[in-house]
């Protein structure tokens, strides 16, 4: 285990039901008007876009309403939720909602704090940094209200792909409370995509103790979950128990990044419309042989009560929902696509061919 690393995380955690409103007083500290990012109906219908109003109100704090983000957010549209809001007077933003309102909220704060440059400018520069972001995740799943990542869809690239920009929310209010009125499916698919993280994030070139040891303990609680996946039935302290899993996840990823079941799943995603976490476990069946650290898998497979990567994988296959059909020539394409992109290959501690890219994307078909 190599000891020398470092690992920064500048978010302030605030978990627990009704602790948006019981810790409002921290909004304070950001300005004298918010903009709420979200999305045009969950957050009405969980009850979190009135208790944001609520403490913003208790702060004296003004604030303006963008609810047009959608599951997969483009440059565009985070150009949009800039234009119509440039002269607003805004201090800080709130991104409300699933990962997608957060990641949005994240390149939104970046075109605030440097005036003049458009989104599609910031995509290509490095270094800018974001207006106050606080996050209020009403799903489990993502992490995104610990990282500093912000992922967009692309038109252009005909792909997702993460803005660039390192914008780390200053706020996290975790209120399992949101999440209590999600059907299964949708607590499911990201909750696949909280199980990619922590295990992208612990067999990857960039793990260290600390990831490690975070990586760990959120595994052990997705583990303890496995029956209940299976019953699809969560009860609430098994939600609460969850969204600590997802925000582990995204505390260790912001450190190491992701690795192949997200280089490769994006795709899947945008082309295929394939729910984000079920085209990364999608990829698993060809990821997991790839690894060639036997010892820390096997340790992996164990903290999550599996005998082997094939158990995993049969108990994968029982409980992921989705049918994805992909035609040589598409396999072919995504797999030239990946190799023209080695930067999101790197996380991997091997390198990976051409063939073994392909031969993830033909394991990963499901009819």
């Amino acid at each position: 285990m190599e000891n020398d690393f470092q690992f920064y995380l500048p978010t302030r955690l605030i978990q627990g039901p009704n602790c948006l409103i019981k810790h409002s007083h921290y909004l304070k500290r950001l300005g004298k008007k918010a903009l709420i990012v979200t999305g045009v109906n969950s957050s009405k219908l969980n009850g979190s876009l009135d208790d944001v109003i609520t403490a913003l109100e208790k702060e004296n704090i003004r604030y303006k309403i963008f609810d047009g983000i959608d599951d997969n957010p483009t440059i565009e549209l985070i150009q949009q939720a800039f234009n119509e809001n440039e002269r607003e007077g805004i201090s800080f933003i709130v991104g409300l909602g699933k990962g997608s309102p957060i990641d949005a909220a994240k390149a939104i704060g970046v075109l605030f704090r440097h005036r003049g440059i458009s989104a599609r400018e910031a995509f290509n520069m490095k270094n800018l940094r974001s207006i106050p972001i606080v996050a209020v995740p009403t799903t489990a799943g993502t992490g995104s209200e610990v990282t500093p990542y912000s992922i967009v869809t692309d038109h252009q690239l005909r792909t997702k792909k993460d803005f660039g920009q390192e914008s780390f929310p200053k706020l996290a209010y975790l209120d399992p409370r949101y999440i209590y009125t999600a059907d299964f499916n949708s607590i499911l698919h990201n909750a696949f995509d909280a199980f990619s993280h922590l295990v992208e994030g612990y067999l990857n070139v960039n793990a260290n103790l600390m990831t490690d040891i975070i990586a760990e303990k959120g595994l052990a609680l997705f583990g303890e979950l496995k029956e209940a996946f299976i019953r699809k039935s969560l009860s609430p302290d098994q939600i609460d128990q969850l969204l600590m899993a997802s925000t582990m996840g995204g505390m260790v990823i912001s450190q190491t990044g992701t690795s192949l079941p997200h280089a490769l799943g994006y795709v899947l995603t945008y082309e295929k419309k394939i729910p984000h976490g079920f085209a990364t476990a999608a990829i698993f069946k060809g990821y997991l042989g790839l690894y060639s650290d036997e010892a820390k898998l096997s340790r992996m497979l164990s903290i999550l009560g599996f005998a082997s990567t094939a158990e995993l994988m049969a108990y994968i296959d029982r409980i992921v929902d989705y049918r994805l059909d992909l035609t040589e020539d598409e396999i072919r394409v995504y797999t030239r696509n990946m190799l023209n992109n080695q930067g999101k290959l790197t996380n991997h501690p091997d390198r990976v061919s051409r063939n073994q890219i392909a031969d993830m994307y033909q394991k990963a078909v499901k009819k």
